[in-house]
């Protein structure tokens, strides 16, 4: 966190940048400057619920589970980076820009990353593919907050809604063009892994363009140069004050439950299997097939609930009140699915309700920045709230599973039971903590 003079006189320097009114933005400017959600939602989606499941089963299938909850450990914890990426670039001053140097440079590492993933699944190196994972995963994560910055950067206010349903519908539209990709173009993991490759090159480089397009549109910056950072500032980037920050604290609490309770859908293609009584290649197929009808529903309430929340004085938590609803519901109702169509039309009531949640998330976070000038870090604060989540849903569904295994191997009913009913409970507390908040 910036001590109390450094942070008067960054406030001091924003503050008629911050008093001028940003331009209205068109549908397609904002597409183009956050495009990069794109591929995030297709890496995202995919990697947790066909990829990594894939790969965890080749390393041990008995122990699946649970090296599949490493993985997904792994992922939450490099969201730690997040802070520290909107900690330099809400200081930075390059000659690019505050955000495109680490949107440019994380593109760069992602892609490398990637494809030493792929030379190491190859080999069955699995120590060195868990590390080339981290390097995807510190990759995008600093794309992605990055990113995030520039919705305080260049977004009008009346226009916040309306760029976070953008990014909603562009992650969602990313995880259906994946499993589109993996059920109908690629046959097996390699070419998923080239598929991905491209997809973060080029989505990273329209939004650098973009980017670049209306910084422009700005006065140009003096004395270009990269921030200076201690270890201090390194160290306070991660504090937020319960009290000070009282609103956009119980929203990170909010939306690390949210992240504790959709963890379940991590084990979707081990449910899928063992309840509709599935082969597992049955069950890798079903599932992207879920996955997509689950998402196209996310494209169909992201985007028009982003814009009505905009022009509408109803408040954007009365959406995430619904959200929670529908998608603890949802996981209750999956105990008692036995059949295809269930689980279908299950998935849809819940990817309908996540495109919502996704959208007012975002939206409530950039009404609450307790400050501009430091967008990027309170941003990446927010996002460490996935990381919580993200790690502690699967580390604590991945034993309920393990430890209620059946003769077979499949997992039974029971641990079913637990880890979906948990989910709810997760989502029902995430609404819950959120009505606390006097954001409206």
């Amino acid at each position: 966190m910036i001590g109390g003079d450094d942070l008067e006189t960054v406030n001091e320097s924003m503050i008629d940048h911050d008093r001028v009114e940003k331009p209205q933005l068109t549908l397609m400017e904002l597409a183009f400057l956050f495009a990069f959600a794109l591929g995030n939602g297709s890496l995202i989606g995919s990697y947790f619920l066909i990829t990594l499941p894939m790969e965890a089963k080749r390393m041990d299938k008995e122990r699946a589970a649970m090296y599949l909850g490493g993985f997904v450990c792994i992922a939450g914890i490099t969201q730690l980076i997040c802070p520290v990426v909107g900690l330099y670039s809400d200081r930075c001053n390059h000659k690019m820009g505050k955000r495109r140097p680490f949107l440019l440079y994380g593109g760069i590492a992602g892609v490398a990353g990637l494809y030493l993933q792929l030379i190491a699944r190859s080999y069955d190196m699995w120590f060195l593919y868990s590390i080339a994972f981290t390097i995807s995963m510190l990759a995008l994560n600093t794309i992605y907050s990055s990113m995030n910055g520039l919705i305080p950067d260049h977004v009008a206010e009346a226009q916040t809604g309306k760029a976070n349903g953008v990014i909603a519908m562009l992650t969602v539209i990313g995880a259906i063009s994946s499993f589109a990709v993996f059920h109908f173009v690629v046959h097996g993991l390699e070419g998923f892994y080239m598929f991905y490759m491209i997809l973060v090159a080029s989505t990273v480089g329209i939004s650098v363009t973009m980017a670049g397009q209306l910084e422009s549109r700005e006065a140009p910056m003096d004395k270009p140069n990269f921030p200076s950072v201690t270890i201090k500032d390194i160290r306070m980037a991660f504090y937020i004050s319960p009290v000070i920050h009282r609103d956009f604290f119980l929203i990170l609490v909010s939306r690390t439950l949210y992240y504790m309770g959709i963890s379940s859908q991590t084990f979707l293609m081990y449910y899928v299997r063992d309840q509709l009584h599935m082969t597992d290649e049955e069950a890798e197929q079903y599932t992207a097939v879920l996955a997509v009808v689950g998402q196209c529903c996310g494209v169909l309430t992201a985007l028009p609930v982003g814009m009505i929340s905009d022009s509408s004085n109803t408040g954007r938590k009365k959406y995430i009140y619904f959200a929670c609803a529908v998608m603890a519901i949802g996981n209750i109702s999956f105990v008692m699915a036995t059949a295809k169509s269930s689980v279908l039309i299950i998935t849809c009531f819940i990817g309908a309700a996540n495109g919502i949640y996704l959208t007012m998330d975002g939206s409530l976070a950039i009404d609450a920045l307790p400050s501009k000038a430091e967008a990027a870090r309170f941003l990446g604060i927010w996002g460490v709230g996935a990381f919580i989540g993200t790690a502690l849903g699967p580390l604590i569904g991945g034993p309920m599973l393990m430890f209620n295994t059946n003769v077979d191997g499949s997992y039974s009913i029971y641990g079913y039971m637990l880890l979906l009913c948990g989910s709810a409970v997760y989502l029902t507390l995430s609404a819950a903590v959120l009505q606390k908040t006097t954001v409206n």
